[in-house]
């Protein structure tokens, strides 16, 4: 059997067009337009059903994010109904006034999810019956619990003047 040049050439360029689909299928973007007149630094949220094409021909833990320029961003899934599937994924996105971004959805489980600075802190607090508290770097927050309104309300009956509680 003998083999010309032609031969090898097609087998070659079949190869990279096959070498070429799979790069396709484990590659998407996402635009991501602000209309406004200044900057925006803002959360991003996609649907699993809009990923549905992308995470049927890859694994959603291989899932990462680049910016154009070519950085990976932090991602987040979140599981809504608790089944260990993420329902939704989250990526924080920084866009210029008046601009477009285009972020680049790949499948590379080799490289690590970059790990965000944590700037909210979230907890029970049991030591204060059923208080829920949660705290950023501008503002902190609490919301008492059935018990802790109940235990708040007689500490303000022996109050000598009028106060105004407003329980929603």
């Amino acid at each position: 059997m003998i083999i010309n040049k032609k031969q090898i050439l097609l087998f070659l360029c079949a190869i990279d067009c096959i070498l070429s689909a799979d790069l396709l299928s484990a590659q998407t973007s996402i635009k991501v337009k602000n209309t406004l007149d200044f900057s925006r630094n803002e959360m991003i949220a996609i649907p699993v059903s809009e990923l549905k094409s992308f995470l049927n021909k890859n694994k959603e833990s291989d899932l990462r994010i680049k910016d154009s320029g070519n950085k990976y961003l932090p991602i987040q899934w979140i599981d809504y109904d608790g089944d260990g599937k993420g329902e939704e994924l989250l990526f924080l996105a920084n866009i210029d006034a008046k601009r477009t971004n285009i972020y680049t959805i790949i499948s590379e489980a080799k490289t690590k999810i970059p790990e965000m600075k944590v700037s909210t802190y979230s907890r029970l607090v049991p030591e204060r019956a059923d208080d829920y508290t949660w705290e950023n770097d501008k503002v902190a927050f609490r919301v008492y619990g059935r018990k802790g309104r109940r235990r708040l309300w007689q500490e303000l009956k022996a109050v000598p003047f009028p106060a105004v509680l407003i329980f929603g």
